[in-house]
């Protein structure tokens, strides 16, 4: 059940708002009102996204960590 779970969590991130706090739309506004300001458009998007890559990445070595904690026994046939 744990690597569908994990799929799917990271196409949330990928896909939604953050936990409802920060949202694609309002970091994306924000980035073009602040690449209007400075023109360094490619340095301010490069940074949200590296943002965004960065979370996946943390959710998803959190998910392969609990995959591999729930996973300890199955090899042999039980939960630990």
């Amino acid at each position: 059940m744990m690597p569908p779970f994990g799929n799917l969590a990271i196409e949330l991130v990928k896909a939604t708002s953050l936990v409802s706090l920060i949202t694609i739309a309002d970091l994306t506004y924000r980035a073009k009102s602040l690449a209007d300001m400075t023109l360094q458009v490619e340095q301010i998007f490069g940074l949200v996204l590296v943002f965004y890559f960065v979370m996946a990445q943390v959710l998803t070595l959190g998910i392969r960590a609990l995959e591999k904690h729930l996973g300890k026994g199955m090899d042999r046939g039980g939960l630990a």
